[in-house]
């Protein structure tokens, strides 16, 4: 009987079959919009099932995101360095514009651009068990193509400083149609470089009406804490 237990559980590890961890989601909207882009990486993760369905977590307390995101993230994962030159911070790139912050993140409001930057889910990234935020940073010029940046941010942070994010995957948008770029894949070599167009990244194209995600099975009455939701 163990080695069944434990022929069961590998298989569900590696196999990617119907488990899935439970994922705490902040911002249900975009953490649905980053597993339609990138399904097979997040089920790689463990972070969707078999069906392309996640489990929520129990909610935590709410946290002040938008604040801690503000003061503490650094945009240096930004590609264009007209936009973010060396030591900027978001402080900085707020001056001369307008800022709105909630508990999930914030939005500035400048001229020649619009950044929103969002936390969207307390995820185990690496799958070792330990905690990372999720995030969303979607990069809005005036005219042209749109960045959304998706990054992982280890947790706990460091008492003080900027902290540097780790940037998985890039979506390039034009109009409705966005290419992904997904630089930090879970059986791949991630991709050293800045540039969200390196070679050794992995590029899947995203149109409307594809990479649909389907229904979730009925959820287990055993648990209510934890239900599959339909992407």
């Amino acid at each position: 009987m163990p080695y069944r237990i434990l022929f069961f559980a590998l298989a569900c590890c590696f196999a990617l079959s119907a488990c899935s961890s439970p994922v705490q989601v902040v911002d249900e909207g975009r953490f649905i919009t980053m597993a339609r882009r990138m399904p097979e990486e997040l089920q790689a993760r463990g972070l969707l099932d078999s069906s392309r369905s996640y489990r929520p977590a129990p909610v935590e307390t709410t946290r002040p995101y938008g604040t801690i995101l503000f003061n503490r993230l650094s945009p240096a994962f930004i590609a264009d360095v007209a936009l973010v030159p060396p030591a900027m911070d978001f402080t900085l790139m707020a001056v001369g514009g307008r800022v709105q912050k909630d508990s999930k993140g914030f939005v500035i409001q400048s001229r020649p651009y619009r950044i929103t930057t969002k936390m969207v889910a307390n995820v185990d990234w690496e799958g070792k068990g330990s905690e990372a935020w999720l995030i969303s940073c979607l990069v809005e010029p005036r005219s042209g193509r749109s960045y959304e940046y998706y990054l992982v941010l280890p947790q706990p942070l460091p008492a003080r400083g900027l902290v540097k994010a780790k940037v998985v995957a890039v979506s390039e948008c034009f109009g409705s149609s966005c290419t992904t770029f997904v630089r930090d894949r879970f059986t791949a070599v991630s991709a050293p470089a800045a540039d969200p167009k390196a070679p050794k990244t992995e590029v899947i194209e995203s149109i409307p009406g594809l990479n649909d995600v389907t229904k979730p099975p009925r959820p287990q009455t055993q648990n209510k804490e934890l239900q599959e939701k339909s992407l």
